[in-house]
């Protein structure tokens, strides 16, 4: 399909929401626009508030990747109080067309279509080319896509692996688990490996060390920063904890793919951890497969670039949407008439 130019592409997460603009030619004008999700009532709104409004007058669609499955609109996000009504949109813009796609399909586009010097090996022997992908991107939630290589395209499948079950595998894990919080009757790798899952963690910790008599709320940053004083060693464990259980679940994605292609990491939380990422830890976790060792020591590990990733891969997708075979994980809902 063909979007038409100019357009606004949008990474709207559970936390951020990021603009950027594109051009008449696709050429991206200007730097990416931040908004927090949570100083607007909505998308349009946190859009308004993001670009002048003579360039929305000139914009013609409007593609947004979100963080929620991508089915029937209206569209509610998963870990964020927004609902995304694409007619809304077209109607309070005055667009032709309103797109949107999984915010994890924009990651895959991103690491099908980025050079291999954007990304950094942290781990594991070069890439085959030619094989299977996967991204795995911790944030506030968590997102997971598949990238493969067919004829004379890249296939895009994005997922909802995150809500996968998880279970423990020490002795320590097995006497923590019963301190953590889950959805429903189950925990989920979600619940442990992403900004909320790190809070799980680290309260399920002090739980279990008898340390939670009086629950103060804390955050993920607060974690983090604790961890990084030494001034609580509750806090570097829960961070040591969230990096092997990522490890062992980008594990076993890879071993789901046979990722020779590679297991891309991406996300804030990524950046702000990467020096565990790329240590011994982690890679010790994610080989541990028994009896795959072998296999999984052939499968590199590498960081998507920092910046906006999933916005490249989105512009490069309205470029020229020929070279990636996404299914019918686009949705778009266009101007009555059009």
């Amino acid at each position: 399909m063909t979007i038409s130019l100019p357009a606004i592409i949008g990474d709207i997460g559970g936390t951020n929401a990021r603009f950027r603009l594109l051009g008449a030619d696709g050429a991206a004008r200007g730097e990416p626009v931040a908004r927090l999700n949570a100083g607007h009532a909505s998308v349009g709104d946190a859009l308004q508030s993001a670009f002048e409004p003579a360039v929305l007058a000139g914009v013609k669609s409007l593609v947004l990747a979100i963080a929620c499955p991508v089915r029937e609109p209206p569209f509610r996000l998963t870990n964020a109080d927004w609902t995304i009504d694409p007619v809304e949109l077209v109607d309070r813009f005055g667009l032709e067309a309103v797109c949107v796609m999984n915010d994890f399909l924009a990651q895959g586009l991103a690491c099908a279509s980025l050079p291999l010097e954007a990304f950094r090996r942290v781990s594991g022997p070069d890439r085959d080319p030619l094989a299977p992908r996967v991204v795995v991107g911790p944030g506030t939630g968590l997102g997971v896509a598949q990238v493969l290589r067919t004829r004379d395209s890249w296939l895009i499948v994005p997922g909802e692996g995150s809500h996968v079950d998880l279970g423990p595998r020490t002795e320590r894990e097995f006497a923590l688990w019963p301190h953590l919080e889950m959805r429903g009757c189950r925990l989920e790798v979600e619940m442990a490996v992403s900004g909320q899952g790190l809070e799980n963690l680290y309260r399920g910790l002090k739980r279990l060390e008898a340390r939670a008599d009086r629950e103060v709320p804390v955050t993920a940053q607060e974690v983090a920063r604790l961890a990084g004083t030494g001034e609580d060693a509750l806090a570097t464990e829960a961070i040591a904890l969230f990096t092997t259980i990522l490890a062992r679940f980008c594990g076993d994605l890879a071993l789901l793919t046979l990722a020779h292609g590679g297991v891309y990491l991406a996300g804030g939380m990524t950046q702000h951890f990467s020096g565990a990422v790329a240590g011994p830890s982690f890679r010790r976790a994610f080989e541990d497969k028994p009896p795959f060792a072998a296999l999984m020591a052939d499968i590199p590990v590498l960081v998507m670039p920092e910046g906006n990733p999933a916005l490249d891969g989105i512009a490069a997708f309205v470029r020229d949407g020929s070279g990636f075979d996404i299914g019918r994980s686009l949705h778009v809902t266009r101007k009555q008439g059009t």
